[in-house]
């Protein structure tokens, strides 16, 4: 079922979160789920990688990571992403997991 899967994967090491992006927020916010990805708003314009950088960095801090721990790997020019984060310190306590 569609409803089973899980908008992250995590190992030992790596978090790895299917996004849906929305960006020109007037603030960064998770917003829930959207066909089956973890919803974020970002408080950036979608012009020339200013929201993506955001995004990073606003992960970065709900992770207890540094930027360099945040990757991009999917979806640099659209709202579905594909992010891994690596060696995830914390987790924001308002996710549900």
């Amino acid at each position: 079922m569609i409803n089973d899967i899980k908008p992250f994967v995590l190992t030992d090491d790596l978090l790895i979160l299917w996004l849906y992006i929305q960006p020109g927020a007037t603030h960064t916010v998770r917003q829930g789920l959207y066909q089956g990805r973890i919803k974020l708003k970002v408080a950036a314009p979608p012009i020339e990688g200013k929201a993506n950088t955001i995004l990073i960095a606003w992960l970065a801090v709900q992770f207890g990571v540094s930027k360099k721990a945040v990757e991009l790997i999917q979806g640099d020019t659209t709202r579905y992403k594909k992010v891994l984060i690596y060696k995830p310190k914390k987790f924001p306590s308002d996710w549900s997991w």
